[in-house]
């Protein structure tokens, strides 16, 4: 894998992603507006039904069972690593990010993004990243062509789509650090 700072993209976006996006093709924003090269877990990926072309534009996360292993065998933190490996693509993908500086790590498991914080990994949800891509190249959510507005139903109950529900924002961001958080994004 080439050097350079990654977004590590969980493959548990891609349904939030399809929602707004039926091509998915911005995918392509929210890579380039937090690193140089998208990556993630392909085999997953490539099950997938909807976004069928990301496992093309993304590159494997090429971690191997020993990478794995040896972070669990060197992990000492609260969370449970097993409740986390029961997706076996969770931890490959953190330490994927861990062992690229300036890498992101985008989910929306809140195991993986406590364990992301605690390991002081830089990660985000998908609502957040999605702000940020508008933050960085304006007009994202007054774009029709993007199906956005949804992401505003004040009705919404997914915590990591839905702008409205915070109730996973002090699992991924206890230290009260998140833009979206903070500054929630308006409907245009």
């Amino acid at each position: 894998m080439a050097d350079g700072v990654k977004v590590v993209i969980d493959t548990n976006n891609v349904s939030r992603l399809h929602l707004i996006d039926a091509t998915c093709e911005l995918m392509d924003l929210v890579v380039d507006t937090y690193g140089d090269q998208g990556v993630g877990d392909l085999k997953q990926l490539a099950l997938k039904t909807c976004c069928t072309s990301l496992p093309t534009t993304f590159s494997n996360h090429d971690i191997s069972d020993t990478d794995v292993a040896l972070f669990v065998a060197g992990y000492s933190g609260k969370c449970s690593l097993r409740r986390i490996m029961e997706d076996p693509a969770d931890l490959r993908l953190l330490v994927c990010a861990l062992k690229h500086p300036g890498s992101t790590l985008i989910s929306c498991d809140k195991r993986l993004l406590m364990l992301a914080d605690e390991s002081k990994q830089a990660h985000t949800c998908f609502k957040a990243a999605i702000h940020k891509v508008d933050i960085s190249v304006g007009g994202l959510f007054s774009d029709r062509s993007y199906n956005t507005l949804q992401m505003f139903d004040v009705h919404g109950d997914d915590p990591f789509f839905h702008y409205n529900r915070n109730t996973k924002c002090p699992v991924c961001d206890p230290s009260n650090t998140c833009r979206t958080k903070k500054t929630p994004p308006t409907p245009s």
